[in-house]
């Protein structure tokens, strides 16, 4: 009988003894049977929320994940190992991330569309697999491995992300400049049925800019994909926070849990409740009034007087060439969604008003 198998990529650093990311509370929510199986995936380097006793190292081990990309590669390959031991054909594939381990679930998607799954017992040539993935231009091997070796036929059926940051980048040796590379199909993929990105308004840390996935392609590719905008910095979105500092971030892990459900995915709505209850009870307040971090802290603030050179906005828009980022507020497109919790904050009179939303916005539930 057919099962669903659920992938949770956690974001860098984020794991089972640290403070909770909605990667673990959605794993607590998820009941193991012969219907549905799950692996957790704690993390690459080490980033979490960004404390002050803390920030230095993550600064530092985040930039040497950037430079070389060395684990978004691992956590792949050990993402797709552990579909291969759990998959049979006719399984549905559910795939979740925060932080970077959300850049990995979309690769782990990519590398599923573009390759297959290994037939089990042939873990040997993962690394191959990630290899031909990962290749910009090796079509006919890839189509000769995949047949040979690899079922095609999975169907991922939800990809649910929170927060997704940039994570591959490399060096030019023409240019010696750091450039970014885009894993093929992590934009924009049509095995994907369902996607869902919750994303955060109030980040401003250059090396925290939205990986976003491509607007305008629901319904024209076949994959129903909404992203929305929720209030706060990158780990109140993903969570990751001292629980009594982190109740905004039970409003985009209670959204993406609902809108998973309605695709399929088996939650313990006892166990959800109580994890629900126990984030949202730490706030005062009403979970929508509750603290806003402020990410952009010690040497986080140092890092956006580092010369950056790129365009904030689509289309040309926006700067160009050379510049300070000094905190740039991110870019919302117009007629983006952005959830109801945001607009019931700004009419709280807290003093909440995001400069960036733009002057039309859909409003998700």
């Amino acid at each position: 009988m057919p099962k669903n198998i659920v992938v949770l990529m956690d974001g860098t650093g984020n794991d089972v003894a640290s403070d909770a990311t909605n990667v673990l509370r959605l794993a607590k929510m998820l009941p193991e049977n012969e219907n549905q199986k799950f692996v957790y995936d704690p993390g690459i380097g080490t980033e979490g929320a960004p404390t002050r006793d803390l920030v230095g190292r993550r600064l530092l081990v985040t930039t040497i994940d950037l430079g070389f990309g060395s684990g978004v590669y691992d956590n792949v390959a050990a993402g797709y190992r552990a579909i291969i031991d759990r998959y049979e054909p006719g399984d549905r594939l559910y795939l979740f991330g925060f932080s970077r381990g959300a850049y990995v679930a979309r690769a782990l998607a990519g590398l599923i569309s573009k390759v297959g799954i290994l037939e089990r017992g042939r873990d040997n040539l993962v690394p191959y697999a990630v290899k031909i993935y990962a290749a910009p231009t090796n079509i006919g091997i890839s189509k000769t491995f995949t047949k040979t070796f690899c079922d095609r036929s999975a169907e991922i059926r939800f990809l649910g992300i929170w927060d997704t940051v940039k994570s591959v980048f490399s060096v030019d040796l023409t240019t010696k400049r750091l450039t970014s590379v885009s894993l093929p199909r992590t934009f924009l993929n049509n095995s994907v049925a369902v996607v869902r990105h919750a994303v955060a308004i109030d980040e401003r840390r250059r090396f925290f800019r939205p990986n976003l996935w491509s607007e305008g392609q629901s319904g024209e590719s076949g994959t129903d994909a909404k992203q929305v905008w929720f209030a706060g910095v990158h780990s109140d979105i993903g969570g990751g926070y001292p629980i009594k500092d982190n109740a905004l971030s039970v409003l985009p892990l209670e959204w993406m849990v609902r809108e998973a459900m309605k695709h399929g995915l088996m939650i313990d709505e006892t166990r959800m409740a109580r994890v629900l209850t126990s984030v949202a009870s730490s706030a005062a307040a009403a979970p929508h009034l509750a603290v806003m971090n402020d990410s952009l802290v010690g040497r986080w603030r140092y890092a956006e007087y580092l010369p950056k050179n790129g365009k904030l906005g689509p289309d040309g828009g926006g700067r160009t060439g050379w510049y300070l980022p000094k905190g740039e507020k991110r870019y919302i497109r117009e007629g983006a969604y952005i959830h109801s919790s945001v607009i019931d904050r700004m009419a709280a009179g807290i003093g909440y008003a995001p400069g960036n939303l733009p002057k039309s916005y859909l409003v998700e539930e």
